[in-house]
């Protein structure tokens, strides 16, 4: 189902990870998705492990040397996305509260979708485990990513990022 060169070209089964970081300087507030697909013909249970997926203003900036010190007493400062996203992971953070999803066969499924805007940063990341082999892709457009209009993003062969102009 995701044909061309617009996704990883390979087939994950059992434990993987995604990640990906996105820098926003489309002028636009942007949506990502992530995006699973079963090739096969049988259904494909994927659980859900630690997760987190935070933009540059859910992850605040401490360049301060003395937040160093203090880091360990208030955890919840963080220095971005990259490094709040990782301590979430670390916690064993879900972003997604169901622990699994089942992709029936030849179907497409949007994992998660988050907002973004213009200037900011995204980072996400996901411990999976499937039961069966799954393909992946992380697309961007400037509505919320629904599996129809993953599909079809993938299916038009995107080698980079295109905005849907609505």
């Amino acid at each position: 189902p995701l044909a061309g060169d617009a996704h990883l070209p390979h087939t994950f089964q059992g434990d993987f990870e995604i990640f990906c970081h996105h820098q926003n300087r489309s002028g636009g507030k942007l949506y990502q998705g992530l995006v699973l697909a079963n090739p096969g013909n049988t259904p494909v249970t994927v659980r859900i492990g630690a997760s987190a997926s935070t933009n540059t203003a859910e992850g605040w900036w401490t360049d301060m040397p003395f937040f160093k010190v203090l880091k360990g007493l208030l955890s919840h400062i963080t220095s971005g996305p990259g490094d709040r996203s990782a301590s979430e992971i670390l916690r064993g953070h879900r972003e997604v509260k169901a622990e699994t999803v089942t992709i029936p066969p030849g179907q497409t499924i949007v994992l998660h979708s988050k907002a973004f805007g213009v200037f900011n940063e995204l980072t996400t990341q996901f411990r999976l485990n499937a039961d069966g082999p799954v393909h992946a892709a992380v697309v961007m457009d400037r509505q919320t990513v629904t599996p129809e209009r993953a599909v079809q993003m993938l299916l038009e062969d995107r080698k980079s990022t295109r905005l849907n102009s609505s």
